[in-house]
């Protein structure tokens, strides 16, 4: 995502990761597929693993899956920020009684003064009680893993292919008049303890879907 290995680049062999971060060759293996599987390397049989191509690294990036602040372009504007009772379905999800209290939150991100992504999230209020507007408008994960210091371990994802709904056209400044494709991202955030941490919805008009552009 910083750009050091560009579209199509052939990383280092499994040998020379392991000897660089002196790490166990499953160790190696295992970041290697989540890699694949998060769309942003694949493999070419009896050759090795390559980077995917940019448009496509940087689609995923923006999805906000992992908020790497790889470019100071990208910005949030907060449009809701309230405290909900848990359904059924958050309940189960974070592991609390029904109707406790959980955060939720809608953002659009721009890029370069374009709306880009429109999100909507959910948060148990009771790992992060001190969560304010102000850390919505940075980086949810920044303010998890520095701020509130848990370490978070990996993402569940599910796509959708999507026509956007009259509102999401609006906020996004699409004519009203004409239909437009977006992708559909629900995301599943853990903590390295197994806690899920937030549920988050985002769209994004003309994204690419990574099982698609993954190549096998």
């Amino acid at each position: 995502m910083d750009g050091v290995y560009k579209g199509d680049s052939k990383l280092p062999t499994e040998q020379e990761l392991i000897s660089y971060y002196a790490a166990s060759r499953n160790t190696v293996r295992n970041v290697l597929k989540e890699l694949e599987i998060e769309g942003l390397i694949y493999s070419r049989q009896g050759s090795g693993y390559y980077t995917q191509d940019e448009q496509i690294v940087s689609s995923i990036a923006l999805r906000g899956l992992s908020e790497t602040p790889y470019s100071q372009t990208i910005t949030n504007k907060v449009l809701k920020f309230e405290k909900v009772h848990a359904d059924h379905e958050l309940s189960q999800l974070f592991d609390i009684p029904l109707n406790n209290r959980v955060i939720y939150f809608r953002r659009l991100r721009y890029k370069s003064g374009v709306p880009l992504q429109l999100e909507d999230s959910y948060l148990p209020f009771f790992l992060f009680p001190t969560l304010t507007k102000a850390d919505i408008e940075g980086s949810i994960f920044h303010y998890v893993e520095v701020t509130k210091k848990l370490r978070i371990k990996y993402a569940r994802r599910d796509y959708q292919s999507i026509l956007m709904s009259e509102e999401e056209k609006q906020l996004m400044d699409f004519p009203a008049d004409k239909p437009v494709a977006a992708m559909k991202t629900i995301s599943t955030n853990y903590l390295d303890i197994g806690r899920v941490f937030e549920r988050s919805v985002v769209i994004e008009p003309n994204a690419m879907h990574t099982d698609v552009a993954r190549r096998h």
